[in-house]
């Protein structure tokens, strides 16, 4: 794991296209992923969630490192929704307090970053407020939330209300 994060998270590599870090994902770390969600023995449970829980991380410093590049993808919105996907299977598979706890404070994270760039607001339209227009990113990822996290974006948006 040590050495996968030092790798993807080399600063030589800044310089990949957005098409190659989704493949990144979509051919490094979604893979990892989906095997650590394979149960594991009763011995291994400890070791196994500080493993889940490093990985999430993994993923999640990834993400916002390249968010940039990577929310020019015109398969951006599948990439995200994926990425929550896991998470909400990481929560499930939590046999702790370590990844059940450290998994919403990812997504809080990952939340803020995406929200401070502006990747859940348009200003393409009318503003009918001083924050902007949200986007369908921001009511998909609401509604992906609400089923296994329904407090995190009502505790951290509170402010900006559902468009329903």
């Amino acid at each position: 794991m040590t050495t996968l994060q030092r790798s993807l998270l080399f600063h030589d590599l800044q310089t990949l296209s957005s098409v190659e870090w989704e493949a990144a994902f979509t051919s490094v770390l979604f893979p990892m992923l989906s095997q650590l969600l394979i149960k594991s023995k009763p011995g291994e449970r400890t070791a196994m969630e500080e493993t889940r829980t490093r990985a999430a991380t993994l993923l999640g410093k990834v993400f916002l490192q390249h968010l940039t590049p990577l929310a020019t993808l015109q398969t951006f919105t599948a990439l995200w929704l994926t990425i929550l996907d896991f998470m909400e299977k990481f929560i499930k598979a939590a046999t702790s307090d370590l990844l059940a706890d450290a998994v919403p404070e990812l997504l809080k994270n990952l939340l803020l970053v995406m929200d401070t760039a502006g990747i859940f607001l348009t200003f393409s339209q009318p503003i009918s407020n001083e924050q902007g227009n949200t986007t369908p990113l921001w009511e998909l990822t609401w509604d992906k939330l609400d089923t296994f996290l329904p407090q995190l974006m009502p505790d951290l948006f509170g402010y900006r209300q559902r468009a329903d």
